[in-house]
């Protein structure tokens, strides 16, 4: 392949994101009304060093329309490996105080319920 060859595979590949982007985030049309991205986790991989596991969903749908589309590919998963891999350090902070914020809400839960009952117990 040539360079511009390689060049216009390149281009075209990163106007296919942009789209899909665009699509799954529901900027391209204000009758997209189905766009969704999440991520969920998997579970462990089997295996000695236990990998974690992900799933991706990203799709799109046109209100008026019961249909929807995938916007997953091949390409759109190396770029996005490639973006939490840069982005990494905030991702792990982040995910380190969504934990710590989810253990305070429930130190505040059973702080709650202990009061309670020292409420019933005492009258």
């Amino acid at each position: 392949m040539t360079k511009i060859e390689e060049f216009k595979q390149a281009k075209f590949v990163a106007e296919t994101i942009k789209r899909s982007v665009s699509q799954i985030l529901g900027r391209d049309s204000s009758q997209n009304d189905k766009h969704c991205f999440t991520v969920s986790f998997a579970g462990l991989a089997p295996g000695d060093w236990s990998d974690m596991t992900f799933r991706i969903h990203a799709s799109h749908g046109y209100y008026g329309s019961s249909s929807g589309y995938s916007n997953s590919s091949e390409e759109l998963g190396k770029f996005l490996a490639r973006s939490i891999q840069r982005h990494a350090v905030a991702i792990l902070e982040f995910a380190s105080k969504l934990a710590d914020d989810e253990a305070e809400k429930a130190r505040k839960a059973a702080e709650n319920e202990a009061k309670a009952v020292l409420q019933e117990t005492a009258a």
